[in-house]
């Protein structure tokens, strides 16, 4: 990872955790502005901040995981977007808000995905598609069909 983007975490980190973000709109672009780029570079990592814990009273949280999730799905690189959808798979079960906001964010992306994921990547929304939660089976069906079809360019 480019080191300006290391410190460029830190910032964030440091932000996310002494602001009172998710609470004006202005502050949430600016952030998800910033946060960017790394998501972009790197999928797999954002998503390990957001287990559904501490993150769970935070609106920006499931707007931000909706973003990253989109991301995932539009990714040019099969085994980048596998490394972030074994992490999307790691979502806390009992954050069932947080698993939506994360398919969502995978449906929204899923029309303009730029590649054909991997068996892992599939298994991941496999396992979402047989929740027990009627509202989450059913979005990962919706994503596992769509990601199932032959893939045209």
């Amino acid at each position: 990872m480019p080191i300006r983007e290391v410190f460029t975490g830190g910032i964030l980190s440091t932000l996310w955790f002494s602001t009172e973000n998710g609470h004006t709109p202005e502050f949430d672009l600016l952030y998800w502005n910033a946060v960017r780029p790394i998501t972009a570079f790197d999928h797999a990592h954002p998503m390990g901040f957001f287990n559904g814990d501490n993150d769970a009273a935070l609106e920006i949280a499931y707007w931000i995981v909706r973003l990253i999730t989109r991301q995932i799905a539009e990714s040019e690189d099969p085994f980048k977007q596998q490394d972030a959808m074994l992490m999307v798979g790691e979502l806390k079960p009992s954050n069932s808000r947080m698993i939506l906001a994360a398919l969502q964010g995978l449906k929204n992306g899923s029309t303009g995905r730029k590649a054909t994921p991997t068996q892992r990547s599939l298994q991941v929304l496999a396992g979402f598609a047989k929740n027990n939660d009627d509202q989450i089976a059913g979005i990962a069906r919706e994503i596992l069909a769509e990601w199932t079809r032959p893939f045209s360019e």
